[in-house]
């Protein structure tokens, strides 16, 4: 016991030792002034940059977004947020209150599904954006760039399911259904729903254990959380939220329309094949591999990450990285899509899933933002200066390798308050 008293004691003499520090103190400073870029150097360490950020956010009180590179790095960054977040709020779990946002790292062009996870995981953190104020949200470089639907859309997909609140039970179930539920007797998992007469079992994400609505006509008359192997009940609930498992609400008739809206689209006769082989199940009003990819030609996904990340201060890992990697992602998306137009294959155009370079640098430009650059601005500007070079041989720039002219996402010769 004395051991533990004295790690928690050592741990928040820490704590206060890097609040108390001139260089925290004069960073919050800044921050709390407005300053448009700050640029910190010199943390080498992921936990001392996650503690860095986890401080400067519960010292700030405005949420913060971390950007990452790739999909790899959300999972220690996570990590090591949830630690320092904790500490330094005294509470035992901050599940809640860091929010991970991936982005399907897959192609696009590969005529394959993003993964059943990671469409739930980002319709989750979506819906919680829209629903509540979150201080830490974890997101790739791709999910930044990549376009999406509006937080109204995400906020319609989901339910809010309240006692004595009127809902018909098959509107609620047509609409979990539409959202990615699937229906299976008994419930054993997230993301599975039944329904037997007036009573509805679901296992909302989220949730530790799944729940059973019971409704009187249209009126939910009982909301009960469940033990799923007894199938007892374990308490009463006043309200349950209720998110899609994944942020496309896609109905039958969706699909359908789908189909005549691609018809249409690509209309020459070279893609009759591979027109052929979707629509045969749209025009049924089923799903196909890859939908997800080719359904914006009748769905809004025209918005960003940025509105539903509100005032979030943007924070950059590397951004010398993060440039490097979407200018390669940003290529290779474009030569992907060149192969799949010439192999007579239908699919739409990076402009039309991504955002634009001058969309995300403009998006970029208009906010906050801290920049964690181990070998500082000036290390930057030295790199930024060799691939400017149109006779430079090739080098190493993140991990692509060859002569790049920048995206200038992060422009070096902005004004910055740095600090070491």
């Amino acid at each position: 016991m004395s051991s533990t008293i004295q790690a928690g004691t050592a741990l928040q003499n820490t704590l206060q030792r890097v609040k108390d520090s001139t260089e925290f103190r004069e960073i919050l400073e800044q921050l709390q002034r407005g300053a448009r870029v700050i640029s910190i150097g010199g943390l080498v360490a992921g936990s001392a940059r996650a503690l860095a950020v986890a401080a400067l956010q519960r010292e700030i009180g405005k949420p913060f977004a971390v950007v990452t590179q790739s999909t790899r790095d959300l999972e220690p960054w996570e990590r090591d947020l949830r630690f320092w977040y904790c500490a330094l709020s005294g509470k035992q779990s901050c599940d809640a209150e860091v929010l991970v946002l991936p982005a399907s790292e897959s192609d696009p062009y590969a005529g394959i599904s993003p993964h059943a996870q990671t469409l739930e995981q980002r319709a989750l953190s979506l819906w919680r954006l829209r629903q509540h104020s979150q201080d830490l949200v974890l997101l790739t470089a791709r999910a930044l760039a990549r376009k999406t639907i509006s937080p109204e859309a995400i906020a319609a997909a989901g339910t809010v399911l309240k006692r004595d609140a009127d809902i018909p039970p098959d509107a609620l179930v047509d609409k979990l259904v539409a959202t990615g539920y699937m229906r299976e007797d008994p419930v054993s998992g997230v993301g599975e729903f039944s329904m037997r007469g007036g009573i509805l079992d679901i296992w909302p994400p989220g949730l530790s254990a799944p729940v059973r609505i019971e409704f009187f006509g249209d009126t939910i008359d009982s909301l009960r959380q469940f033990d799923p192997e007894t199938q007892l009940s374990t308490g009463q609930l006043q309200v349950v939220e209720v998110p899609p498992m994944h942020e496309l609400s896609v109905t039958a008739l969706d699909f359908k329309l789908w189909a005549e809206g691609a018809r249409e689209r690509w209309s020459d006769d070279r893609y009759a094949r591979s027109l052929r082989d979707r629509t045969a199940f749209a025009d049924e009003g089923e799903a196909f591999a890859g939908w997800e990819w080719l359904i914006p030609i009748i769905k809004d996904c025209n918005s960003s990450i940025f509105e539903h990340l509100k005032d979030a201060i943007l924070v950059v890992d590397e951004p010398g990285g993060i440039e490097a990697y979407l200018s390669d992602d940003y290529e290779e998306l474009s030569r992907r899509y060149n192969e799949i137009d010439q192999a007579d294959d239908i699919a739409l155009t990076p402009d039309e899933l991504y955002l634009s370079v001058e969309e995300l640098r403009s998006l970029v430009a208009a906010r906050q933002r801290v920049e964690l650059r181990t070998l500082g601005r000036a290390a930057a500007e030295i790199d930024q200066e060799i691939s400017l070079d149109a006779e430079a041989p090739s080098v190493q720039i993140g991990r692509g390798r060859g002569t790049r002219r920048p995206m200038f996402l992060f422009p070096i010769a902005e004004n910055a308050a740095e600090f070491e």
